[in-house]
């Protein structure tokens, strides 16, 4: 159980009474509008909801149709897949299972979506129970579970992130747990956190953060047993994992992919946006963490005190993390969930006989009931959204996908399309650059060979040249290239043929 912050006297049980109702009360609400929201974007068309979701779509197109994931990105058709491989295998293998069909792009977002927030839905239940394990009351541990899943940015609906975060919060569970208990069942505990963790950096690469976590407490409390076991499960759990997928897709393929690609450089803009009423919530929930993991800190339960260094090393790695070009919102959940956790054993507490800390942490935990974010979907069902000019696109993208693979003008050689485009889903594996947000980085200029797009329009490699406005300028190239012959408007796009192709 939580030890007050202060001493004196519980509360009375009707104000207990008043809280616990409260608390089901907001936990209804934010959960079923959140739910409510989050079905309604399932079968949305759009390319992008927030975030390049179409990357992370592309991938799992490329695996289910079985093409390597990991190719050399400065290679033709230069594609960069930013994530770890987990995410990919598991959706792509589920969606063989129920047999969805990836020459239909919107099938493969149905599936991502509906994935994304099962696990969401899962890494709620689990702050749920860290929070219990914690000590707090079930209608606490309830409203702050609720108050997560609906806090939860778009980022992260589907997107490696998703599972990232479930294991990250099951790591952490197994690892709380394994310090409330003794012995050899502590051990095993012990490493089968380990093992979660490191599926999290199989997930997403800064799911190393729960390796850190369990790391440094050992090191802190100066276990040195238990430290050198975690060490070693996760070097060999690692260690197998990045050696299978060298052997598989290439020590280079793996590098360019999975570390050269993530360097993004740094940008603010992420720390500009929570400058914001609807981030203002989230600060002071941190702001209260940290006072209280500096508390727990100085305690002598061990669960408490690993919630410290996890709460203190969570929010310190999503600031710096956060930093990174592309980064969102969705970097801070992980201090998120242990912040909530702990609000919700302190609201079930005794925190002495005044009334305001738990009228505080109640009001902080309404604070959050944001209508803008869980209503996010409501212009779209009130028909004032984008929906039937996406899914025109989208039906146009699919005919001219069809005229690619059976017109014998059009079966031969790669595709450039000069923007972001639902075709660029219908042709993987012939679409060139798809990854465009990544490649016009000045960072994957200066670390990136990006001479084989010039070099593949000279020796025509790239065939086609498809616009949806005419006269665009080519991307990375602008007007460096052969001569392009317009060969016709087709569905809404314009195709031009490279005149330095050779059949």
């Amino acid at each position: 159980m939580v030890a007050p912050l202060a001493p004196g006297q519980p509360t009375s049980s009707s104000f207990r009474t008043v809280l616990k109702a409260l608390a089901i009360v907001v936990s209804v609400i934010l959960v079923a509008t959140t739910l409510f929201s989050r079905i309604h974007f399932l079968p949305t068309p759009l390319l992008n909801v927030m975030g390049e979701e179409q990357n992370v779509v592309y991938g799992l197109i490329k695996w289910m149709q079985g093409t390597p994931l990991y190719t050399d990105p400065e290679a033709l058709p230069m594609d960069i897949i930013q994530y770890s491989p987990a995410y990919y295998y598991l959706v792509g293998t589920i969606g063989h299972v129920f047999g969805v069909n990836a020459q239909e792009p919107m099938e493969v977002y149905l599936l991502s979506r509906i994935m994304g927030l099962l696990f969401n839905l899962l890494f709620a239940c689990s702050g749920f129970l860290i929070a219990r394990k914690l000590g707090a009351q079930w209608w606490s541990a309830l409203l702050w579970a609720a108050v997560l899943f609906s806090f939860l940015p778009r980022q992260v609906h589907s997107r490696p992130d998703a599972l990232n975060l479930l294991f990250f919060s099951l790591c952490m569970l197994t690892f709380f747990h394994a310090l409330a208990v003794e012995g050899s069942r502590s051990r095993k505990l012990l490493a089968l956190a380990t093992v979660l963790g490191c599926l999290a950096a199989l997930t997403k690469q800064s799911g190393v953060l729960g390796l850190g976590v369990i790391g440094a407490y050992l090191l802190f409390t100066q276990q040195w047993r238990l430290l050198a076991q975690h060490v070693l499960v996760a070097a060999l759990v690692l260690g197998t994992a990045v050696g299978v997928l060298c052997w598989h897709y290439g020590a280079n393929e793996v590098h360019l992919n999975l570390v050269v690609a993530i360097k993004n450089g740094i940008d603010l803009h992420t720390i500009h946006r929570l400058v914001r009423m609807r981030f203002w919530s989230m600060m002071i929930l941190q702001a209260i963490g940290v006072f209280v993991a500096w508390r727990w800190w100085r305690g002598t339960e061990p669960m408490q005190r690993g919630w410290a260094v996890a709460y203190v090393l969570s929010l310190a790695f999503g600031y710096f993390t956060s930093l990174k070009y592309g980064s969102s919102p969705g970097y801070y959940m992980e201090g998120f969930v242990l912040a909530g956790a702990g609000m919700a054993a302190l609201l079930s507490a005794d925190l002495g006989p005044s009334r305001w800390p738990h009228v505080a942490l109640m009001a902080l935990a309404v604070s959050f009931l944001y209508p803008l974010l869980f209503l996010w979907g409501l212009p779209e069902l009130l028909g004032a959204g984008p929906a039937d000019d996406e899914r025109e696109a989208y039906q146009s993208a699919r005919a001219m996908a069809q005229e690619f693979r059976t017109d014998p003008a059009l079966e031969e050689g790669y595709v450039l399309l000069t923007r972001h485009d639902h075709l660029e889903n219908f042709i993987v594996g012939r679409s060139v650059v798809t990854q465009k947000d990544i490649y016009v980085l000045s960072t994957s200029k200066a670390n990136f060979d990006l001479s084989g797009l010039q070099r593949g329009l000279n020796e025509g490699a790239i065939r086609f040249v498809v616009m949806r406005t005419p006269g665009e300028p080519l991307l990375l190239v602008g007007d460096a290239h052969p001569p392009l012959r317009p060969i016709g408007v087709r569905h809404g796009y314009h195709i031009y043929e490279n005149s330095a192709w050779r059949p």
